[in-house]
């Protein structure tokens, strides 16, 4: 007769450990698995990162042939004050940024200011009471005013590359 007992049974890789060892195997096998795991997760994180390196490095090469303008704020101090045209006594004041691309621009602003800035006056002072009460009127002064700004950069044969004319402040008294 045979016996079938837990002793006398051949072991297989599938059956515990003996009691004292269970703990341990347990251990190996989790440190094997999550050891593929993790070498698997740092081999995709390593291809994402060369990756995205390889982009970046191709995204500057890119950028190098054509350098981008900085866009440079160039305040018209000190502020405009001018009357303009009125059945009583009326002024004008209205402190005046530039909003200009390229450094070439902002240097050229920078030496005929007093250019830029007699243009303005004359603009301004050639506004009347209604122009200047509506907004209509003073989207349309805004346009005249950076037009006036650029020929007057063009006819002293500098870079006009002037995007906007912002008034920081604008008061009609």
């Amino acid at each position: 007769m045979v016996e079938h007992s837990y002793q006398n049974r051949q072991k297989s890789q599938f059956d515990p450990p003996p009691h004292g060892k269970f703990p341990q195997a347990c251990l190996l096998l989790s440190r094997h698995y999550f050891g593929e795991w993790i070498m698997k997760w740092i081999a995709h994180i390593l291809l994402l990162a060369f990756t995205l390196l390889a982009a970046n490095v191709q995204a500057e090469e890119e950028g190098e042939g054509a350098p981008k303008e900085e866009v440079i704020y160039v305040e018209l101090t000190p502020a405009f004050v001018t009357n303009y045209q009125s059945r009583k006594m009326g002024y004008l004041k209205a402190d005046v940024t530039l909003k200009v691309k390229g450094g070439q621009t902002a240097e050229a602003v920078d030496r005929h200011q007093q250019a830029i800035r007699h243009h303005l006056v004359m603009l301004f002072s050639a506004q009347t009471e209604e122009g200047l009460s509506s907004m209509e009127g003073k989207q349309l002064l805004k346009e005249n005013a950076l037009t006036e700004v650029v020929n007057a950069l063009q006819n002293e044969g500098e870079p006009a590359d002037v995007q906007d004319i912002l008034f920081t402040s604008f008061i009609v008294d």
